[in-house]
């Protein structure tokens, strides 16, 4: 029961390590790309502040710019701040480690097309049914030496003595039977105590089981979510964002737009890029528990 117990520990530390060096790579990702939009928004500020100098531009672009602006850092100063807790959290369990610098990019086993129907449906073997299942059979020992108990402890003795001054020789055979006060009435709550237990137990072993399926079905919506999602980013989001940001910029450098939709394209690029990086370690986070429920920890970082 306590190897059981161990392993079931060991799994639940590596999937809680995953899912925070996740959280602390999608705040990175979000910071990252918050730092990037801001530096062009300074550039563009500029420009804009120049032109309605030159009266080529409006001075409600540059206002309206200047209020972008202030949100932006706003949330880039949460994003900083996601960042700094998840990194404290993860030096409680690496140390000094969640120190050293993320990668830009997941792995690619986090970011591979994915193959639903392989994925192992068999949790019998998890340690979270195998502690409950080795404390049932503890329990029901217990049963079977009190039941054995029950029957009062006997014993014999044959001794032979052989004596002297032309005394006949001695044979003695002695029985011991032990019949302590009370011990039928306190073995039987003992063993009522135990069965109790166990009706306890199995239970719990049921409550288990369905806690195990319900996770795998929540992680098999989870991934089938992420699988579509990701298609539809990649295949329609991201694109359409990409050439919308592409005209903009055409028709400003054209003199036919303005710097605002410029911006506001800009921004629509960036968000759906980052909705996709969220995608991505969302389905990390459905893998991480993947592997708890089934032992199959190789893929996580």
């Amino acid at each position: 029961r306590f190897a059981a117990e161990r392993m079931l520990t060991a799994r639940s530390i590596t999937r809680d390590v995953a899912l925070v060096w996740l959280d602390e790579f999608e705040a990175q990702q979000r910071a990252a790309t918050l730092r990037a939009l801001l530096t062009q928004m300074m550039a563009e500020r500029e420009v804009s502040a120049a032109r309605v100098s030159a009266g080529r531009d409006r001075a409600t672009d540059v206002l309206a710019l200047d209020s972008e602006l202030s949100s932006s850092r706003d949330e880039l100063i949460l994003a900083e701040r996601d960042e700094g807790r998840a990194r404290a959290a993860l030096s409680r369990w690496i140390g000094e480690a969640a120190l050293r610098p993320l990668p830009a990019r997941l792995a690619h086993e986090w970011t591979a097309p994915l193959d639903l129907a392989s994925i192992a449906h068999s949790f019998d073997a998890h340690p979270a049914l195998q502690s409950t299942e080795r404390a049932i059979e503890a329990a029901l020992s217990d049963v079977d030496r009190a039941r054995a108990e029950r029957n009062p402890d006997w014993g014999w003795e044959l001794m032979y003595g052989q004596r002297r001054d032309d005394r006949s020789d001695m044979v003695t055979f002695q029985v011991t039977v032990g019949l302590p006060w009370n011990r039928a009435d306190r073995l039987d709550r003992r063993i009522a105590t135990r069965l109790a237990e166990v009706s306890a137990l199995h239970s719990d072993l049921s409550d288990r089981h369905r806690m195990l399926e319900a996770e795998l079905a929540s992680i098999q919506a989870d991934l089938t979510a992420s699988v579509e999602r990701l298609r539809e980013h990649e295949g329609e989001r991201i694109p359409t964002a990409r050439a919308r940001l592409e005209t903009a910029q055409a028709a400003y450098a054209g003199g036919s737009g303005c710097l605002m939709d410029v911006w506001r394209a800009r921004r629509a690029w960036i968000e759906t890029n980052l909705h996709h990086d969220m995608i991505l370690a969302e389905r990390g986070r459905a893998l991480a528990r993947h592997a708890w429920l089934t032992g199959q920890m190789e893929v996580l970082p």
